[in-house]
């Protein structure tokens, strides 16, 4: 088995509007909240507000920032900083108090999250094979550890490719699938197909999705 690697996708692109919902996400065995900022940019943090340990998911977004559904306490995007604390409104927030973050980016129509403590200069995600042209199509979740579910790629007469990166073809047509573990019994499967196939085509490619994932879950 190759390394683990250091991106991770975790959602569509398109299903984590600005300055809206928060969602949870898994990647590298954390547990993250994922949402973005007034701008648009994601952000990716510990799902757990430092005052008293609340998960993100459960607050909400308010003017930009994160609001933790406890005791209200704001965080702000790009850095996680507290910078407002409802029941002392005319202190400053403690300087040393914020969410620990994790680097996300928009990538091939997913947005991916680094490993906690990855430094800047990490090149950017790129999953998918240079002379494929491809476009995300579908996340799947599969009631199986990683491991598993990669014996049962394997067997299903895919190739690894690169670290939890799996190229094949279903219902003839190339697909590239990545596999995320999101806990010891579920695993993430987001697939990418050629950007130029129609939705005619498309449609039995999905449906040999829902039969690979049930072959996994089964073995």
């Amino acid at each position: 088995m190759t390394t683990d690697p250091i991106w991770i996708p975790v959602a569509p692109s398109t299903s984590i509007q600005a300055a809206h919902h928060i969602t949870a996400v898994f990647a590298h065995d954390e547990e993250i909240a994922l949402w973005r900022s007034a701008e648009g940019a994601p952000q990716a943090w510990e799902n757990r507000c430092p005052h008293r340990g609340t998960r993100f998911t459960l607050g909400r977004v308010l003017k930009g920032r994160v609001s933790c559904a406890y005791h209200g306490w704001e965080f702000e995007a790009d850095g996680g900083k507290c910078s407002f604390i409802p029941a002392h409104p005319d202190q400053p927030a403690p300087r040393h108090v914020g969410a620990a973050t994790f680097r996300a980016v928009d990538a091939q129509g997913m947005v991916w999250v680094a490993q906690r403590g990855t430094s800047g200069d990490q090149p950017l995600p790129a999953p998918l094979p240079q002379e494929m042209d491809g476009r995300f199509c579908r996340t799947l979740s599969v009631r199986v550890d990683a491991i598993h579910a990669a014996q049962g790629l394997r067997a299903s007469g895919l190739q690894e490719r690169a670290a939890c990166t799996w190229t094949g073809a279903l219902s003839g047509h190339n697909v590239t699938l990545f596999l995320n573990q999101a806990s010891s019994t579920l695993t993430m499967l987001h697939a990418w197909v050629a950007s130029d196939l129609n939705d005619a085509e498309l449609h039995p490619v999905l449906a040999a999705l829902r039969s690979l994932r049930s072959r996994l879950e089964a073995a």
